[in-house]
């Protein structure tokens, strides 16, 4: 660090970061003429008054005020807050965007957690709800021993889970268009004519 630097850090009372700074300013002359110097500034810069405001600047501020207080106008920032007129809060189309954006991320979620709800459907309770005459058929076709003609139309491949599903949707669509509904008989899809 400068010298000049640690005159000043020691005439304002300051820490200096030489340890022998203060035997140097009582042996070296140049340096202690400019510490005296610097020492009469400060004292006539602490001497030298404030500026105080002219007379008249005081005697209209006292005017302000009293005829404020005589008028009952508003003194607090709040009080001016209320009387101001309405305005618009401004947005920025980027704060519209995201409040879309969320919206929009909070309406997919929950449709593909209904989707999902919707077409789930667990093995285990598929296993547990299949007919014996289907878990029959698909045990026959798996091991290649035809029992009756119906078994011959039951496709044969590995993914029994999917063939229990389809058999529950087919048994389920049966339920919903029953016999009375339509006032006759479901159509079979051997007949050729109706």
């Amino acid at each position: 660090m400068d010298d000049s630097l640690r005159l000043i850090q020691h005439l304002y009372g300051e820490d200096v970061d030489d340890p022998a700074f203060d035997h140097r300013l009582t042996e070296d002359d140049a340096l202690r003429e400019e510490y005296e110097q610097l020492q009469e500034t400060k004292d006539a810069l602490d001497r030298r008054s404030s500026p105080s405001p002219a007379p008249t600047v005081i005697d209209d501020i006292v005017e302000q005020a009293a005829d404020a207080a005589e008028n009952g106008s508003a003194s607090s920032p709040s009080d001016r807050a209320a009387n101001r007129p309405a305005q618009a809060p401004d947005r920025s189309w980027t704060q519209r965007l995201q409040g879309a954006s969320a919206a929009l991320a909070v309406l997919l979620v929950v449709g593909l957690g209904w989707w999902q709800l919707r077409s789930y459907s667990p093995a285990s309770s598929t296993a547990s709800t299949t007919p014996p005459s289907t878990k029959q058929q698909s045990a026959s076709a798996a091991t290649g021993t035809e029992q009756d003609p119906e078994a011959r139309s039951i496709p044969e491949w590995d993914d029994r889970d999917e063939m229990v599903r389809l058999h529950q949707r087919i048994e389920q669509l049966r339920s919903r268009s029953g016999a009375d509904a339509w006032g006759s008989g479901l159509q079979t899809v051997d007949q050729t004519t109706p």
